[in-house]
């Protein structure tokens, strides 16, 4: 399985991207709208972890709304440390009722457990669900890189 994270955060990224290889899947990263269709037009992936705001690069609801226009059915999970209701209005406006949000800050096994609901294949894998040795949340991730570089991550 490859997920494909989709956010403007590089570190919160690069955790998850760190934590998915030590479960043995794949993951891929792009910080735009744009790059995130440019990699899913040469690469297959399984699902697509979107941040709901992508700073300059667009925003997950315009992200989904062009892979269906496409004609993508790839699952996709929704992150957010916005408010959950303006999010959830967010893709209801768009039509995309279905989509699952994450609220950040999260712990990586909130993602395994959305990302379970939505791909077959995690759900068949019991060994990614269950919390790995030693799981570091993923905000604690990024706790540790604010107060390294002083700047507020979520």
């Amino acid at each position: 399985m490859t997920l494909l994270i989709v956010d403007d955060d590089m570190w919160l990224c690069s955790a998850l991207s760190r934590n998915l290889v030590r479960l043995g899947y794949a993951a891929r990263r792009a910080a735009s709208v744009d790059a995130a269709l440019t990699l899913m037009a040469t690469e297959p992936v399984s699902a697509v972890l979107t941040d709901l705001d992508l700073g300059a690069g667009g925003d997950g609801v315009e992200l989904i709304t062009r892979m269906r226009a496409a004609g993508s059915r790839v699952p996709a999970l929704m992150m957010t440390g916005s408010d959950r209701a303006v999010a959830r209005a967010r893709l209801a406006d768009a039509g995309l009722d279905e989509i699952a949000i994450i609220e950040k800050p999260f712990e990586f096994d909130q993602v395994m457990k959305k990302l379970a609901e939505v791909v077959p294949a995690v759900a068949a894998s019991s060994p990614a669900i269950a919390p790995a040795p030693r799981s570091v949340p993923v905000a604690a991730v990024i706790d540790t890189v604010t107060r390294t570089f002083g700047r507020r991550v979520l």
